[in-house]
């Protein structure tokens, strides 16, 4: 058993919940000797087990902003076949109105040693009409911020294997947030 907070602490690379707090947006807030402290989950991340809290803080809340009008979220994953843990997960918010997303966040975990956003796929569908070809053309994108050399590679998962499933792992979180914000994806 353990509790949001402290996985979120914790800073496992392959943990689900590091790429869902960037796309969820969610702030951090921290408490040490000089008070209290609010950290943007894309910036709490900083290396495998390690983030952005000083010795002297502990994180005692998470904060989740409230969208407006049309909103859908999703997280995907290919979990190790050994622990359930992501080999590679992909989480993406989108906010759409009459099928254009007017905001997008999108995290990764499972492919660099801590969770990432990735910006260049947001960048990609931000003021765009939900079509499969814009949903693809962003999801290839996935890796344009990211040194594919650096990506964790192991036993489970090589660093190419790992880019490769990013690119397909986003275009299903994309795929998935579409619906749940209510938008209709023509081909």
């Amino acid at each position: 058993r353990g509790t949001i907070g402290g996985n979120l602490a914790h800073a496992d690379p392959a943990s689900d919940l590091p790429g869902a707090a960037i796309a969820s947006d969610l702030t951090l807030v921290a408490e040490g000797r000089d008070g209290e402290r609010r950290i943007d989950a894309d910036d709490f991340f900083v290396a495998m087990y390690m983030t952005d809290l000083a010795e002297d803080e502990l994180l005692t809340r998470v904060e989740v902003p409230r969208t407006n009008g049309s909103a859908g979220g999703a997280y995907v994953k290919k979990p190790s076949p050994s622990s359930g843990y992501a080999l590679i997960g992909v989480a993406a918010r989108l906010q759409v109105d009459n099928d254009v997303v007017t905001n997008a966040r999108v995290g990764a975990n499972g492919v660099m040693d801590h969770g990432v956003r990735l910006d260049p796929v947001e960048d990609a569908i931000e003021g765009e009409s939900l079509t499969e070809d814009t949903i693809e053309a962003a999801a290839e994108r996935a890796t344009d911020d990211l040194d594919v050399s650096m990506m964790m590679d192991d036993i489970q998962a090589s660093s190419e294997y790992r880019a490769h499933l990013l690119g397909v792992y986003t275009r299903r979180a994309l795929e998935r947030a579409a619906e749940r914000a209510g938008a209709t994806v023509p081909a």
